[in-house]
């Protein structure tokens, strides 16, 4: 969402605020949000009864959440306040059933205030020329150009987004890290950019060092997820992740519910703080994490965690050799199946043999796997075989994560 000049400045002097602010007054803060946040929830199904705390503590005497049992709800139910002017959200659905999520204009705008605090922070705000591959565009749509900033399709072919990279010569190249090394692949010149803005998957060490020396910047990761909009970031120093502490109070906790002590791997929990609409608290995510100690040697006093260990999942191999995003993988865009299809999973066995096992909500979609053939074959750029397996549940190995993409041929296994 677009900031007027008198709110982009009012959003500069606040982020300066929060970036230095005292731990125990951004403690105070998130107590008072908190209340907020539990008063709109005591209004929901999901949340019924819930009360006001007199400490951050206390939030623990409430259960941890998944998304099943959210989506167990009607939307209507999950609503505090219900409002004409809502807006809706839903999360990718790269697995399953997306959650919608709906919020106010002024708490979609608070999510553009976060924005511009993680580029004020990375150096990667104004002047700097900004090139994002925006997965909402449709593949064919244009490039939109707003002055310094360039929004490119993220589901367009590699070739035209390295295209449009060389029209444009960003400073700041933004968009998930397996994206990003296909571009790497298919890059015919040396183009520089300061910064890669990385988001939406895990991103390891191999990935950065292997992005740094083809574009010759440095990487800056954002953690986010649609539910509760920006949690954690990277400064310039990029030695952890600053938690957006006004937006999400994070807990770290083990496989009984319990809060490990910090340093200490767990459970990522997850509490709006800013999202009265439908409220999240105490949310299980999904993914894994730590909780540092201490503060960051840039200054910023928002407290610190580890590199998540979320969306892990590998890049396919093409036929023509190079790897493939799994982005280009997700769901929707083979058919609108989410409200028949609980779960999935994909297996790249041969480059040109995949396996998608799937947890239907009822019956199999008729000509589902002929479907995948067509959009994959195109993804992989050659002819694939599909075998579409129906199956009661997807397993996971014990320490594991769900893995909703893998390529057999990519690891060599």
């Amino acid at each position: 969402m677009a900031l007027g000049i008198t709110d982009w400045i009012r959003s500069r002097v606040r982020n300066g605020r929060v970036l230095k602010m005292p731990p125990e007054r951004m403690k105070a803060y998130q107590l008072d949000a908190l209340n907020r946040v539990l008063e709109a929830a005591g209004r929901t199904a999901p949340y019924g009864g819930y009360r006001p705390v007199a400490q951050l503590d206390d939030l623990r005497a409430f259960p941890v959440v998944d998304r099943e049992y959210l989506m167990s709800f009607d939307i209507a139910d999950r609503i505090s306040t219900p409002r004409a002017d809502l807006r809706t959200g839903l999360t990718t659905g790269t697995t399953g059933h997306p959650m919608m999520t709906m919020r106010t204009p002024d708490e979609s705008a608070f999510q553009a205030v976060l924005i511009r605090r993680e580029r004020q922070a990375a150096g990667t705000g104004w002047p700097a020329r900004r090139l994002v591959l925006n997965f909402t565009m449709d593949a064919d749509a244009p490039p939109v150009i707003r002055r310094r900033h360039v929004q490119v399709p993220g589901w367009a072919a590699p070739a035209k987004q390295v295209e449009a990279v060389r029209r444009f010569r960003p400073t700041v190249l933004s968009g998930p890290s397996s994206v990003l090394l296909e571009l790497a692949d298919v890059m015919d010149e040396t183009i520089s950019v300061d910064t890669l803005a990385t988001y939406g998957e895990f991103v390891s060490d191999a990935d950065r060092d292997e992005l740094s020396r083809v574009f010759g910047g440095r990487v800056v990761d954002l953690y986010a997820c649609s539910e509760i909009g920006h949690i954690a970031w990277q400064c310039r120093r990029a030695a952890g992740y600053h938690i957006n502490a006004d937006n999400v109070f994070v807990e770290i906790l083990d496989d009984e519910d319990r809060p490990v002590s910090d340093g200490e791997a767990g459970h990522i929990i997850l509490t709006g703080l800013a999202q009265a609409t439908t409220p999240l608290v105490r949310y299980r995510i999904g993914d894994l994490g730590r909780l540092l100690p201490g503060a960051c040697g840039c200054g910023i006093t928002l407290p610190l965690m580890a590199q998540p260990e979320g969306r892990d999942v590998d890049c396919l191999v093409g036929l023509d050799g190079n790897r493939v995003s799994p982005m280009r993988f997700a769901l929707y865009r083979v058919g609108r199946y989410h409200d028949r299809i609980r779960r999935w999973r994909l297996t790249q066995r041969g480059v040109d043999d995949l396996l998608a096992e799937v947890v239907f909500v009822d019956e199999p979609v008729p000509g589902l796997a002929e479907e995948m053939r067509v959009a994959w074959s195109r993804e992989l750029r050659g002819p694939v075989n599909v075998e579409l397996r129906a199956v009661d549940r997807l397993d996971v190995p014990r320490g594991e994560k769900f893995r909703w993409v893998r390529s057999l041929v990519a690891t060599g296994r």
